[in-house]
């Protein structure tokens, strides 16, 4: 990837129309805003920018939080001091109190400007219609709540509200004996029970993985060489969810991809789960390295 420190809009703007979605490198801010003083400004504009063009994926604000130090004066008051109130010369004077967070990571008023730039739901009109943006990648609206107003001359109406509905992703098993339920956001079985007595803890049901406890002999031996390859933390990332149907009863189908963090290897992994009609629950995984 690319990454630059402050380029201007009309820079990531160009470079990103210049190759359309035909690029070989995205482009990273690894700094773009400078929240000092009453900063960081334009972070709207750089935002558009952002859910324009496809070859933007990341950008960071310098910085979270202030960095004085709590200390206290001749008179023993506490304040938050900073380069040069402890005799240290040379210094960089107030350059580390420039955060979206205050000394006590309370927010400042830049880090309410980035909450609204960054909105996931954003609602224009012109003047007949309203058309609501819907930016989450992963998650419903179900969490949301719409209120509005209608103002005329001097009148206004009575304030009203709304909550987002959209279809959960969960893909439900039809089966009286053994009802499965799969929530394709966190890539698990959410529930599972038998004859009305639910199997599964709070904390979702069986997940693939190739990675066990090690022993004594693993930590002499083979342990070094699993964790260098990322054994220890595969994750699973969701490439399909659909039902299916198998033999024995109704089935789930997932294709799913397993992969350690970073590294370009993994597996490709198809499971099946499955409801029997007349017994408990079965589940039928095949990984391929690719």
């Amino acid at each position: 990837m690319f990454s630059y420190m402050y380029l201007s809009l009309s820079r990531i703007s160009r470079f990103s129309e210049n190759d359309g979605k035909s690029f070989d490198k995205a482009i990273v801010l690894c700094e773009y805003g400078h929240a000092m003083g009453t900063g960081p400004g334009a972070l709207k504009e750089y935002q558009d920018a952002f859910n324009k063009f496809p070859r933007l994926c990341g950008r960071f604000i310098w910085e979270w939080a202030n960095h004085d130090i709590l200390t206290k004066n001749e008179a023993r008051k506490p304040f938050y001091g900073y380069g040069g109130n402890f005799d240290n010369y040379p210094n960089d004077g107030n350059f580390v109190m420039d955060s979206l967070c205050d000394s006590e990571h309370k927010p400042g008023p830049g880090l309410s400007d980035f909450k609204s730039s960054i909105q996931p739901v954003g609602v224009e009109s012109d003047g007949k219609e309203l058309k609501i943006t819907y930016l989450y990648d992963f998650v419903s609206l179900d969490g949301l709540v719409s209120y509005w107003e209608i103002v005329l001359g001097h009148g206004r109406s009575p304030v009203q509200s709304a909550n987002a509905k959209e279809t959960p992703p969960i893909l439900d098993t039809a089966s009286p004996i053994t009802p499965i339920s799969f929530d394709k956001h966190l890539c698990l079985v959410s529930s599972w029970s038998f004859n009305g007595t639910p199997l599964l803890i709070p904390s979702g049901g069986p997940q693939l993985t190739f990675w066990r406890s090690i022993t004594d002999n693993d930590r002499l031996w083979d342990a070094k060489t699993w964790e260098r390859f990322g054994l220890n933390s595969i994750s699973t990332q969701i490439r399909n969810v659909e039902s299916g149907k198998h033999p024995f009863g109704p089935e789930i189908d997932v294709q799913s991809y397993l992969t350690p963090p970073v590294l370009s290897r993994g597996y490709d992994v198809s499971t099946g789960y499955i409801s029997p009609r007349e017994r408990n629950y079965r589940r039928e995984s095949h990984a391929q390295r690719s």
